[in-house]
């Protein structure tokens, strides 16, 4: 009764070896293409998308920090006796202060967009690439922010005789960190936005700053 018992031990043993070793050979094949294929799809899709929502956030946190701002209010001009600008001091404070606004409310905004998740069609999940962007959508919650920094930027350009286009930027920096099963991936977005500019009498001026 012993033998037959250690027999049908030994078998019982053996079926349940064969089954995880038929599901492993199964399964890897099915997690190597989910990683491939369908993961690959997911990331690039949440990509665009979270590049689209965070150049939005930040267009709308400058045009709030920036309503009314005019060229003047960043730049003091001196000029010479016959009207041209000798030199120009730029109002340090006044910039920083809004850099500091710019991205206070940048992240108050992306944050809002991000908790919101990406929506992805459903048919991204298959892994194949023509019917990527097609299907009802399915909110996905994978974001989380990073950073966000900001500076000014002041460029000059000549435009003809005697006069120079002076124009003021704002650049954004933002890094969001994109979680996945399997996978984490860094996005880091730069967005440089023309704040204000002047056509200025004269050639290039010196620059002061505050």
């Amino acid at each position: 009764m012993d033998i037959y018992n250690q027999i049908a031990r030994k078998r019982k043993r053996k079926r349940i070896f064969l089954r995880v070793f038929f599901t492993l050979i199964i399964l890897i094949p099915i997690i190597f293409f989910y990683n491939k294929k369908v993961l690959k799809g997911i990331v690039t899709y949440s990509q665009e998308s979270i590049a689209s929502q965070t150049k939005n956030s930040i267009n709308s946190a400058i045009k709030f920090c920036l309503t009314d701002v005019e060229y003047l209010d960043l730049v003091n001009l001196q000029k010479d006796s016959q009207g041209n600008v000798s030199y120009l001091t730029i109002n340090s404070l006044k910039i920083n202060q809004l850099s500091k606004n710019v991205v206070e409310y940048s992240k108050i905004i992306i944050d809002e967009q991000l908790k919101k998740g990406v929506n992805i069609p459903i048919l991204t999940f298959t892994g194949i690439t023509f019917l990527s962007g097609y299907g009802k959508e399915v909110n996905y919650k994978i974001l989380s922010i990073g950073s966000v920094t900001s500076d000014f930027l002041s460029e000059f350009t000549s435009q003809g005789i005697n006069q120079t286009k002076h124009s003021i930027y704002v650049n954004v920096n933002v890094e969001v960190k994109l979680i996945l099963p399997f996978s984490n991936e860094k996005i880091v977005i730069d967005d440089k936005i023309l704040i204000t500019e002047s056509i200025l009498l004269g050639k290039v001026p010196e620059i002061y700053f505050n």
